[in-house]
C-alpha cells in the first residue's frame, strides 16, 4: 500500500514538471515567435505598416497629445512616460541623431532645449515623417530614411544619438547595418541614448526583448559600456554612454 502510495505521489509530480516545462516552452515560443521565425524561415515582419496600424487603431490621438501639450500638461497626464522623456532630454547636446523618430513625441522636447542645436530626426514611416514635417518643428530636419542606410551631406560626427523604442523593433542584422553606416557620422566623443523594455512586451511589432544583464551585455558589446541606466520608468530601461570606437 505504501510502495503504491509512493508511486502515485512520483507519478504526479512527474506530470507536474512536465506541465510546467510544457507551460514555460510554449509562453517562450509565443514570446519569440517573430525571432524564430527570422531564424527558421527568415521571414521577418513588414515594419512599414506600423504607422497605419498606429493610426488606425486610435494609438495616434494619444501621440497628438503627448506633442500638443505642454511640458506640465505631459507630467501631470503622463508621468511615468514623463519620468523616461525628462532623463533622455537631460542627457541630450550638440547636434542630435534621433533614429526612429516616429512622429516626433520626443523630437519637440529634444529640439526646445538650451544645449541641442540642431535635430536630425529620421524614421522609415513615410506617414510618420508626413505628420512631423506638417508640425515644422524649430531646430528639427526630418528625414525619411533607412536606419541601415544613413547618408548624410555631412563630414563632422553628431553629438549625441538617439534610440528610444528601437532595439526591440529590429532584427540582429538591421542593427549589425545600422552601427556599420552610423560609424561615419560619430568618434569617441558621440554620446548615445538607448531604451527598450526590460524583457518583454507583448506587442506584435517587437521582434526581441532584453532583459536587464542582456541590454548591459548588449551595449558593453556592440555601442560601449553605459555610464548610467536608468529604470524609474519602471518597464523600461535607458541607457547613457559613450560609443565604443
Amino acid at each position: 500500500m505504501l510502495e503504491t502510495n509512493s508511486h502515485a505521489r512520483h507519478k504526479n509530480v512527474f506530470k507536474r514538471s512536465v506541465f510546467m516545462i510544457l507551460r514555460r516552452l510554449r509562453i517562450w515560443i509565443a514570446k519569440n515567435r517573430l525571432m524564430i521565425s527570422y531564424r527558421l524561415l527568415g521571414r521577418k515582419i513588414n515594419r512599414n505598416q506600423w504607422a497605419r496600424t498606429q493610426k488606425n487603431a486610435g494609438n495616434w490621438d494619444l501621440y497628438d497629445k503627448l506633442i500638443e501639450y505642454s511640458w506640465h500638461q505631459t507630467k501631470t497626464n503622463f508621468p511615468v512616460y514623463f519620468r523616461g522623456l525628462k532623463f533622455c532630454v537631460e542627457h541630450c547636446r550638440g547636434e542630435v541623431l534621433e533614429i526612429g523618430c516616429g512622429i516626433g513625441t520626443m523630437t519637440k522636447w529634444i529640439a526646445q532645449k538650451e544645449l541641442v542645436t540642431k535635430v536630425i530626426a529620421i524614421d522609415i514611416s513615410p506617414e510618420a515623417m508626413g505628420n512631423m514635417k506638417e508640425r515644422q518643428i524649430g531646430k528639427v530636419w526630418p528625414v525619411l530614411m533607412d536606419m541601415q542606410r544613413l547618408n548624410f551631406e555631412r563630414r563632422h560626427k553628431f553629438d549625441t544619438v538617439m534610440l528610444c523604442d528601437v532595439l526591440e523593433h529590429i532584427y540582429p542584422d538591421e542593427e549589425k547595418n545600422m552601427l556599420i553606416s552610423l560609424k561615419t557620422y560619430i568618434d569617441e566623443n558621440t554620446h548615445y541614448i538607448i531604451s527598450t523594455p526590460i524583457y518583454w512586451m507583448d506587442d506584435p511589432y517587437h521582434v526581441r526583448g532584453f532583459s536587464k544583464s542582456e541590454f548591459k551585455k548588449h551595449l558593453r558589446r556592440y555601442y560601449g559600456k553605459p555610464s548610467t541606466i536608468d529604470y524609474s520608468v519602471g518597464y523600461r530601461q535607458i541607457a547613457v554612454g559613450r560609443f565604443l570606437i
